[in-house]
């Protein structure tokens, strides 16, 4: 999970732990990694609550010494850590 994609549904009062696997119709594990914790500590007080809901999801070592964007960190760990087919959510 990117740190919007947790901005986005706490505005839309989404249950994403409930939500996600009811509309994918399987089950899902939801992860972060530091890259995406850094980002939601760096926007601010407007973001403290995705910082909350994401620092409760299960926590995936990137490996990255300064931290990526997101979207760039989300990206390089699809295939090279994940053994499993993910879908990643990128807004």
């Amino acid at each position: 999970m990117d740190g919007n994609f947790c901005h986005v549904a706490l505005q839309g009062k989404v249950h994403i732990k409930d939500q996600v696997p009811k509309s994918l119709g399987a089950k899902t594990k939801e992860l972060v990694t530091p890259c995406v914790i850094e980002e939601l500590t760096k926007l601010g007080p407007e973001f403290s609550g995705a910082l909350y809901i994401a620092k409760h999801f299960e926590h995936r070592r990137c490996g990255h010494e300064e931290a990526l964007t997101p979207f760039e960190c989300l990206s390089s760990l699809v295939g090279a850590f994940v053994p499993l087919p993910i879908l990643s959510a990128f807004f």
